[in-house]
């Protein structure tokens, strides 16, 4: 008598790729969003915006954090504004 063959599923397989693929996702997606000099937005209102992403606002300000502050630890120079790099008026 013959035992069934026993098949394997896919489903283990297909998790572990998605689960790591969601960190190669999210450190993507914030290297194609984020502008380290930031830049302001139009006033849909009354007040003016800056911000540090392309899209996403608030949201992304939130969704990013963490990534963010890694980014600022490693590349401090790039973070440095507009305001750091211009030679001050008394001198220094």
């Amino acid at each position: 008598m013959t035992c069934p063959s026993k098949r394997s599923s896919a489903a283990p397989l297909i998790v572990a790729i998605v689960l790591l693929l969601l960190p190669v996702l999210y450190v993507g997606s914030y290297l194609a969003l984020v502008d380290p000099r930031g830049f302001y937005i139009p006033p849909s209102g009354l007040a003016v915006e800056f911000t540090h992403y392309r899209f996403g606002g608030d949201l992304a300000d939130v969704f990013f954090w963490p990534l963010e502050q890694i980014d600022r630890r490693l590349r401090p120079v790039a973070w440095r504004s507009a305001w750091e790099d211009a030679p001050n008026q008394w001198g220094s």
